[in-house]
């Protein structure tokens, strides 16, 4: 079955986009454009595009000052970093909705380090 979002999807990426997981990317170009419907009144957003993906996410303030905690408030620094999306539900007006946000993204190129447990000491005798 065909979705509507198939059809009319758009450049950006969208809660749905995710299916319920994280998703660890690369930002690989940081415009600010006019986003907003013609019914609604259009204002100035950071657009990340990624490296290997074909939407982009208009950032909203909430998502921008998570990523300027990162790595900076100058936005040009902010290419060649990596983020992580995830889908979450936020308050907007009334209502609960979708919404994506961010949090640190460990670099492609970088494994876990395994977090090793301490030796178990062996126990104290104790005498009778």
């Amino acid at each position: 079955m065909t979705k509507i979002d198939e059809i009319y999807g758009g450049d950006f990426v969208k809660c749905e986009h995710l299916h319920g997981q994280e998703v660890t990317v690369q930002i690989a170009n940081v415009t600010i454009e006019e986003v907003g419907s013609e019914d609604e009144k259009k204002k100035k957003q950071a657009v990340l595009a990624f490296a290997g993906m074909e939407k982009r996410l208009g950032c909203n303030a909430t998502n921008a000052n998570t990523i300027a905690g990162m790595y900076g408030d100058e936005i040009e620094a902010w290419v060649g970093k990596s983020i992580t999306l995830f889908p979450t539900k936020c308050q907007f007006g009334p209502k609960m909705v979708d919404c994506i946000r961010i949090r640190p993204g460990m670099p492609a190129n970088t494994t876990p380090v395994p977090v090793t447990q301490p030796e178990p000491q062996p126990a104290a005798m104790v005498a009778f």
